[in-house]
């Protein structure tokens, strides 16, 4: 009975985690919903079970790329949930491919998981860092994959050609505002390796603006 009420409590985590993947949810709110089937569940609880599934190597975090290019008070820093194996969240929560075609903002975040997982590895031979970056101003990006050389790329995750422009707008942002944060010594850091777009189809090509498109069958 115990069993099967452990089983019960980390089923009730994992669809949580699985419709909040690649956000940057609080754990505190992860708890918060998992104690409306669970309300006896304590914090300490609720960290065992998280940090048993990341030993486990089923859950992973991506933290806030800790870099001075705005007031620490307007970087958001809680970190973003992910999984080892992008297939665990549709099927956690009865997904198939036809009901993902009708919700692609579930959809993209689903692909963001992917191409996540593929960098970590496609990297790991260079001890590839993953992380993200957002502020209250409304500047986003998706990843920031580091090098052991400390060389890195920006890079935003898109499914759609319709959401290229946006995307590229923030790379290119972003990368002003790196510049401008080298130049007047506040950051001492490379430029940008590289801006790029990992996106689901179609062939690789750099846009006029000089960021990549970069299909994700090509990751190798």
């Amino acid at each position: 009975m115990k069993t099967l009420r452990t089983q019960k409590k980390v089923k009730s985590i994992l669809k949580v985690y699985s419709r909040n993947i690649s956000t940057n949810i609080a754990n505190a709110e992860i708890l918060n919903h998992v104690q409306r089937d669970f309300p006896t569940m304590s914090k300490s609880t609720f960290y065992r079970y998280i940090n048993a599934l990341k030993d486990l190597w089923i859950l992973f975090e991506i933290e806030s790329w800790n870099i001075s290019l705005r007031a620490k008070s307007s970087i958001k820093k809680t970190s973003k949930k992910e999984f080892i194996d992008p297939s665990i969240s549709p099927s956690i929560l009865n997904l198939n491919s036809e009901m993902m075609i009708y919700d692609l903002e579930t959809f993209q975040r689903f692909f963001e998981n992917l191409c996540i997982r593929d960098l970590m590895v496609y990297t790991s031979f260079r001890n590839g860092k993953i992380y993200y970056y957002e502020d209250r101003y409304g500047l986003s990006i998706d990843c920031i994959l580091q090098l052991d050389n400390n060389d890195y790329a920006l890079i935003q995750f898109e499914l759609s050609r319709l959401t290229f422009d946006d995307a590229a707008g923030k790379l290119l942002k972003m990368d002003k505002l790196i510049e401008r944060k080298i130049d007047d010594g506040t950051i001492n850091i490379k430029r940008p390796k590289f801006l790029a777009i990992i996106t689901s189809i179609g062939f690789s090509y750099v846009r006029s603006d000089g960021v990549k498109v970069i299909p994700i069958c090509i990751l190798r």
